[in-house]
């Protein structure tokens, strides 16, 4: 087993008591750097994915609907001069 192996089960709680002390014991630098760099890590990744509430879509969605209608509602009644409706056929 590499050390980095050995830094990562030590992070995760998954030696045993007696090779925990053991790595304890003969811990690097680089080793509680890395230890320090995986704790930021799991901690950004938990607020990450932390739940952000309800979030109400439909209300955005609904309203962009509603603007659609009512701007092509307007394209189809238009009127030339006053005079008669023409339909147009201009996509959006």
């Amino acid at each position: 087993m590499g050390q980095n192996d050995r830094v990562q089960r030590y992070f995760d709680d998954e030696l045993a008591p007696d090779e925990r002390a053991r790595f304890e014991a003969e811990m690097t630098e680089d080793d509680r750097l890395r230890l320090a760099a995986l704790g930021e890590m799991r901690q950004l990744l938990t607020h990450a994915l932390e739940p952000a509430g309800e979030v109400d879509i439909w209300s955005g969605v609904s309203k962009q609907l509603d603007k659609q209608k009512a701007h092509r509602g307007w394209l189809r009644r238009r009127s030339v001069g006053g005079a008669f409706p023409v339909e147009t056929s201009v996509k959006v």
